[in-house]
């Protein structure tokens, strides 16, 4: 039997030879390569060019697809050069395989030989490699080794009328509003199809129509559907019966919607595709097609319905006549290419979210300048379910830094960012906003609804810079099994702190809190994290009127640390500080990961004392390297005074203490100094808290009368400024005891 052949669909004006740049070269490349032949050029009514060859191409004994040794090629060239050559195998039982571009009927495969855009292609395009990617797509497609295993299933190329953006649950029947956003320069329409009326917006009504095809593999459709004839050829392949579904579908409206039968069908069809044929479905595919007519005329032009004129009636026609292929290809439909509106999926999809990690809760407090970027940041990925809590108002000066814009201004900050991130999301139930204060709400129905919120989250995420939430969060009842993470910048907005609890909670927010501050005294690098800005801005009038300069763009920068920071703190158990420097001069960003041991409290009275491992290491060694005679300096820590808590961080040994086997003199060498930069680079956090001393090996850890003499002094000094004297005794293998007076 003859091979049949497929000609392009052109108008030919002559056989010639190629006057196109492109096409020269590609002429050229085929005569010089021993495997193409039979090759021909012909000039086109439209000013391009076509090329067509047959060409050998290298097939094995074993083929997974139907490819012949020699195949015959065309080759479409453009005069104005915008897109690239368009590849067509013209054999008529070509195969239906993957990486094809769809086009009408009566055109033969148009093969998809490059993914790279035209504009990046051809930089590096060259006649002769293109010759022999067109004989590697033949080969490789004959193998089945074209589409990899790994890759995703191809996209579809569509020769499409336009587009239109359509929400993402759409349902059968349903009236929708279409409105024309644009037309571009092709002539292109642009739609975007809304079940509620744009205010101010003209719309055209839709009746949808949704079909559903059975599973398939991909890379089997081969021709686009411009007519109802096509469509149901190109819906039987995917086991859609479409003459029935249409019938009964245009009859429903008919007899139940009477006064849509004037209005256009947007039909959706959905189709599953499979890598191979029984397994389990990889993706979905959406197709979307208007129809040129309304409900009436199409019944009429398929014979459904006879229109009587003189009352402008519609009458049933029966018994229905069988469908009639030349009144399908009448009713006319344009390809729209489909955009679903943007949702959570899509926002996990495109961020790569884990599985799961879109319906962790989170509670946030403190939505300004960083807190709006960081969930701002959170949203567009479609991590998590928020609960908002802030007080604040958007203010002019707000918009230099926050991620709302102008027509917030005024409005709250945490309503109007559930607005715009419900909105975006399209899901009213992502983000909960609470206008309230975490410390001093006075609104019993706020205080409630902010308790139950904070009892249904898994985490939170403390974003208001403030120490007096921090603490607050701390040591709440209400936060007393809640992982809490607190991020904040420095007050010139060249550092980011992050601190986070551990998810047992062994660790709490007020203990890290003071490991930061140790890390601040301890690093030379960063003693200027307190440094404050000489150039703040006054946007009122107010004394209290005054905001910082700090870019945006370290803003941005810091607000994408910590959104991605947290992504990956929540997968972790373990407590985590860190801070992250801004290196102005070379653009460069460098991480501390702050050292966390073990906690340890002790109560004494009202009080509770709070230190840790590294503290307690420190003056052992101290001790250690002093014996046989006794040591000690003064201890360094930080006050809540409101909880009745000292935290123990540090020490200083002054420089001249008297030492002695039996006898200690605590000097003051080098204290005041000392004192002085511990205090100005923790902005007064840490400060003078108390004394210790050392015992001899194998003595006890019991205050002697010297001790007792030193902690009357002590009380009497400490009591000036309404603070608790506190003394420290440290003997063998890390015990003490601790000598407290109020």
């Amino acid at each position: 039997m003859e091979q049949q052949y497929i000609e392009v669909p052109v108008e030919k004006v002559k056989s010639t030879i190629p006057i196109l740049p492109k096409a020269i070269g590609v002429y050229n490349a085929l005569y010089e390569s021993p495997y193409c032949d039979n090759i021909v050029c012909f000039s086109l009514k439209t000013g391009g060019e076509l090329i067509s060859f047959e060409t050998d191409v290298q097939v094995g004994q074993v083929k997974i697809n139907d490819i012949k040794r020699t195949e015959r090629i065309s080759i479409l060239f453009t005069k104005d050069d915008n897109y690239v050559p368009l590849v067509f195998a013209l054999r008529a039982d070509f195969p239906e395989v993957p990486h094809r571009m769809l086009f009408p009927n009566g055109w033969p495969s148009c093969l998809c030989i490059y993914s790279t855009p035209y504009d990046e292609l051809k930089i590096t395009w060259s006649p002769t490699a293109f010759v022999e990617d067109i004989r590697n797509w033949l080969r490789k497609t004959a193998k089945g080794e074209l589409h990899q295993n790994d890759q995703p299933l191809e996209p579809l190329l569509l020769e499409d009328e336009g587009s239109v953006i359509l929400p993402n649950d759409l349902k059968q029947n349903e009236l929708l509003n279409i409105y024309v956003l644009r037309q571009s320069e092709d002539k292109k329409v642009h739609l975007f199809v809304s079940r509620k009326p744009l205010v101010g917006a003209n719309s055209i009504p839709l009746i949808l129509l949704l079909l559903k095809g059975k599973p398939q593999t991909h890379g089997i459709i081969s021709h686009t559907p411009t007519n109802f004839l096509d469509l149901n050829a190109f819906l039987n392949k995917a086991g859609v019966n479409y003459i029935e579904e249409i019938t009964e579908f245009l009859k429903k409206i008919k007899e139940s919607s009477p006064g849509l039968l004037n209005v256009r069908l947007l039909i959706s069809i959905t189709l599953p595709k499979t890598r191979e044929k029984g397994v389990e479905i990889v993706q979905e595919d959406l197709f979307t097609f208007i129809s040129a007519d309304g409900v009436s005329k199409i019944g009429i032009t398929l014979g459904l319905w006879e229109l009587f004129k003189d009352n402008n009636s519609l009458a049933d026609i029966f018994p229905l006549p069988p469908p009639d292929k030349t009144k399908m290809s009448m009713v006319k439909i344009g390809l729209l290419k489909p955009y679903l509106y943007f949702n959570k999926q899509m926002a996990n999809n495109l961020n790569n979210i884990k599985k799961g990690s879109d319906e962790i809760k989170i509670f946030a407090i403190g939505l300004g300048a960083l807190g709006s970027q960081v969930f701002m940041n959170m949203c567009r990925s479609g991590f998590g379910k928020w609960t908002l809590l802030d007080d604040d108002v958007l203010l002019p000066h707000n918009l230099a830094r926050h991620s709302l814009i102008t027509y917030s201004v005024g409005y709250s900050k945490v309503n109007s960012l559930a607005f715009d991130a419900n909105s975006l999301l399209n899901d009213d139930t992502f983000v909960f906003p609470i206008e309230g204060n975490i410390i001093r709400e006075k609104n019993i129905i706020i205080q409630k609804l902010i308790e139950q919120k904070i009892s249904e989250s898994n985490l939170i995420l403390d974003m208001s810079a403030s120490l007096a939430v921090s603490r607050h969060i701390s040591n709440d009842e209400r936060f007393a099994t809640k992982r809490t993470v607190s991020s904040f910048l420095n007050p010139t907005g060249t550092q980011l702190v992050v601190l986070g609890e551990d998810k047992n909670k062994e660790y709490k927010l007020d203990f890290i809190e003071v490991c930061y501050y140790r890390e601040l005294i301890c690093n030379k690098e960063l003693y200027n994290h307190f440094e404050q800005s000489d150039n703040d801005v006054r946007y009122s009038a107010s004394c209290r009127d005054l905001t910082s300069r700090i870019p945006q763009d370290n803003l941005a920068l810091f607000s994408a640390l910590t959104s991605k920071f947290l992504k990956e703190f929540i997968l972790h158990e373990s407590a985590f500080a860190t801070i992250w420097k801004l290196d102005e001069m070379h653009l460069c960003i460098s991480k501390n990961d702050i050292p966390i041991s073990k906690s340890f409290e002790r109560k004494i009275n009202d009080w509770t004392i709070i230190y840790d491992e590294s503290f307690l290491n420190k003056i052992s060694l101290l001790r250690k390297n002093k014996l046989p005679k006794e040591t000690g300096g003064i201890l360094i820590g930080t006050y809540d005074m409101e909880r009745k808590k000292i935290f123990l961080s540090d020490t200083i040994i002054p420089t001249d203490n008297s030492e002695y086997p039996t006898f200690f003199y605590r000097g003051i060498g080098g204290l005041k100094t000392e004192l002085e930069r511990i205090r100005k680079t923790t902005s007064n956090m840490l400060t003078y808290v108390g004394e210790w001393h050392s015992h001899p090996k194998g003595c006890s850890i019991l205050p002697s009368r010297d001790d007792m003499k030193l902690l009357a002094w002590l009380s009497n000094n400490m009591s000036v400024e309404g603070l608790p004297a506190l003394m420290l005794i440290l003997g063998d293998n890390n015990t003490f005891t601790i000598c407290f007076a109020e």
